[in-house]
């Protein structure tokens, strides 16, 4: 068995072919953080830990670069969205809805396929969630919430 099969997980195994595709969204505000002060939520930010440990594993990463779609999930075995969020205003410190950052109801829907298909998913939220952040993570997980 490689090496690179020999610890990875059962859903990203490398079967030879071609490598793995994890895709890291982008498209959603996550580089919106660095308003603050803080690094952004993107691939090589934030998440460059999770991105180097996944190369590692045989993978290939990539970002969404701009809203995704179905046909642009279909290539990817993980989707991975880091935290979501509007734009900050710095003079009130605090968080404003973007309506170009939050998940459409296609958006939704392609994730919710892509993980009915088979594809994993990985999302990361803020400690106060939606309200905060003004962001709609919300939509997109409350179909796997059990009461």
């Amino acid at each position: 068995m490689p090496a690179n099969e020999k610890n990875a997980s059962p859903g990203l195994i490398f079967n030879g072919s071609k490598p793995p595709l994890v895709l890291f969204d982008d498209s959603h505000g996550q580089p919106n953080w660095a308003q603050t002060g803080f690094t952004s939520r993107e691939m090589h930010t934030n998440c460059a830990g999770v991105m180097e440990l996944l190369c590692r594993l045989g993978c290939t990463c990539a970002p969404t670069e701009g809203a995704f779609s179905l046909p642009h999930l279909s290539q990817a075995r993980l989707l991975i969205i880091p935290s979501p969020t509007g734009s900050y205003n710095i003079a009130k410190e605090c968080w404003v809805p973007q309506p170009s950052a939050l998940f459409t109801a296609d958006h939704v829907r392609d994730v919710l396929r892509f993980v009915h298909d088979g594809g994993r998913l990985l999302v990361f939220a803020y400690r106060f969630g939606d309200w905060f952040t003004r962001s709609n993570l919300r939509e997109l997980l409350s179909p796997w919430v059990v009461c």
